[in-house]
C-alpha cells in the first residue's frame, strides 16, 4: 500500500521552484487570455513535479510525483491551446528554490490511504506556506499562511464532517 510519508520523504532532497497551474489560451478576445484549469496544480521541483488533483467530486486532493505537467483530460477533447502559468510568486515570495520541510494534512472517510487527503498545507524553508483545498467551487483553492488553521477551526464547528489531522516533517 502506498504511503504518504514515503511520498513526502522522496521530496526531501528536491527544491520547489514554482507552482504551475495548467490551463489553455483563449484567443477570441483580440489577445491571448490564459484560462486556468483550477482542478490541478503542480509544485515544480528541480526534478519533476508534485501534482495535486481535485478528485472524488472535489472533496479529495490526490498527490503524485510526476515527470511533467500533463494536459488535463477535459482539455484534450477541445481545440484549446494548452499552457501553464506560474503562481509561485504568490506563495514562495521569491524565486529561490525551497525545500518542503513540513506537510500538515487532513484525512476523512473518503480519503484513500497513501493517495488522497482532504486538504494539505506545505511549509517551505525558510518560511513560506501553500495551502491546497480541493473543495472550492472553482477547483483547488490555493492560499497562504493561516489558511489551514482557519480550515481546521471552521471544520471543527461541524461535527458532521469528521476528519483526522496528520503531519509529516
Amino acid at each position: 500500500m502506498p504511503s504518504l510519508d514515503a511520498l513526502f520523504d522522496s521530496l526531501t532532497e528536491r527544491r520547489v521552484t514554482g507552482v504551475d497551474i495548467p490551463g489553455y489560451l483563449d484567443r477570441e478576445h483580440g489577445h491571448p487570455v490564459f484560462c486556468p484549469w483550477s482542478w490541478s496544480a503542480c509544485l515544480r521541483m528541480d526534478s519533476g513535479f508534485l501534482r495535486l488533483d481535485s478528485t472524488g467530486s472535489g472533496g479529495q486532493l490526490a498527490l503524485a510525483v510526476v515527470d511533467k505537467v500533463e494536459v488535463p483530460e477535459p482539455l484534450l477533447e477541445g481545440d484549446e491551446e494548452f499552457a501553464t502559468t506560474d503562481y509561485g510568486h504568490l506563495f514562495l515570495a521569491e524565486a529561490t528554490p525551497r525545500r518542503i520541510v513540513r506537510v500538515r494534512y487532513a484525512t476523512n472517510a473518503e480519503s484513500v490511504p497513501g493517495l488522497t487527503v482532504r486538504c494539505a498545507e506545505f511549509t517551505f524553508e525558510p518560511h513560506a506556506v501553500l495551502f491546497a483545498d480541493p473543495m472550492w467551487t472553482f477547483g483547488i483553492r490555493l492560499s497562504g499562511e493561516g489558511a489551514y488553521d482557519r480550515w481546521v477551526a471552521e471544520t471543527r464547528e461541524n461535527p458532521e464532517l469528521p476528519y483526522q489531522e496528520r503531519e509529516w516533517g
